[in-house]
């Protein structure tokens, strides 16, 4: 008698990925008809009017910068979850008093989000720590979203740069040299975006001078035994690259190219992160 269970095994097998399939479509339709709704909802004027009390020199186009910056932070928080400060005083302003219209938020919160979407400035979180964290993190997905390299950035993302630019009083006052090489949650970055870092500075910048910058935002990593382990030789191997093409660069970090191809040589020993365990 012929034994026709491989068949069934496989079809069982194509019936789960297929399913599996299904289910990542549908979550991926849900998630863009809620961006979509985040996107063209209307606030209500009595809303809008409340910040105008509280800020009265922004002008209608200026409010209407203010109402873009929530829909972003919305849609951050939609695509990445909880752990995201809201970096803007003035977006955070509108977002409370979005609260205070319980229904109307209620209701928004159910069709854009799936449930209600809790109100935390990162300055009330119950550490420094984790604040720093919070703000990193909503810093990075920020600077993918527009195009800004988060170690070396040239401009501010809009959410950190509306309150500056709208002359909001006692605003966070955030600069660019703030957010060059964080100093807490330093392996939310990436070998990739160090790399993209030094390429652009040495490409716009006078080489000669352009490594002195570098040198002490990339060398804290390169030499951090535990960074270079959560991300494994492969990914660090471009980055590697990258310093030794600056002899400069190479040397302001390492002390010699001798010693830059040494630390290159154990990068390349590292152990990629799938791999392990």
């Amino acid at each position: 008698m012929t034994d026709y269970s491989p068949i069934w095994i496989k079809l069982v097998l194509v019936t789960l990925v297929l399913a599996f399939g299904a289910l990542l479509d549908v979550k991926s339709i849900r998630k863009a008809r809620r961006e979509a709704y985040i996107e063209k909802y209307a606030f209500r004027q009595e809303l809008l009017d409340k910040l105008g009390h509280h800020f009265p020199h922004l002008t209608k186009p200026q409010i209407e910068q203010v109402i873009n910056g929530l829909r972003y932070y919305f849609i951050l928080r939609l695509q990445h979850g909880d752990n995201i400060a809201m970096p803007s005083k003035v977006v955070d302003a509108l977002w409370h008093d979005f609260i205070l219209f319980t229904k109307d938020y209620q209701v928004f919160c159910e069709k854009a989000f799936g449930g209600f979407l809790h109100h935390m400035p990162y300055t009330s979180m119950t550490s420094p720590a984790d604040a720093h964290s919070s703000l990193l993190n909503v810093w990075r997905y920020c600077c993918e979203q527009e195009g800004v390299n988060p170690i070396i950035p040239q401009r501010l993302p809009l959410l950190f740069k509306l309150d500056n630019e709208l002359g909001i009083p006692d605003s966070f006052g955030y600069s660019v040299e703030q957010f060059i090489y964080p100093k807490l949650n330093t392996y939310i970055i990436t070998p990739d975006s160090l790399c993209q870092g030094i390429n652009e500075k040495m490409r716009k910048d006078d080489k000669r001078q352009a490594y002195i910058g570098l040198a002490p935002i990339v060398k804290p990593y390169l030499l951090d035994d535990k960074y270079c382990k959560s991300h494994g030789g492969t990914a660090l191997s471009p980055l590697f690259d990258a310093v030794l093409r600056y002899e400069n660069l190479a040397v302001a970090i390492f002390g010699s190219i001798e010693l830059a191809r040494e630390r290159q040589q154990q990068a390349k020993n590292f152990p990629d992160p799938a791999s392990c365990g």
